[in-house]
């Protein structure tokens, strides 16, 4: 399973851009080490179903504001 899978890896980096956080504030808002979080975005890592819906639930709340 590739890191980027549904574009996961560019909307993490376009959110934490247009909030203005660094992977360890965006880990802690989803409830991840800093360390997957930078796994991800590189490609380095998969996601697994739980990682990924604890990323979503952050990155589908920035929609609604």
């Amino acid at each position: 399973m590739g890191a980027n899978i549904d574009g996961l890896s560019d909307r993490i980096v376009r959110y934490r851009a247009k909030h203005d956080l660094n992977q360890d504030e965006f880990a802690k808002r989803c409830g991840l080490t800093k360390q997957t979080i930078g796994a991800i975005e590189s490609g380095r890592r998969g996601v697994t179903k739980l990682t990924k819906a604890k990323i979503v639930q952050i990155l589908e709340g920035s929609e609604e504001e």
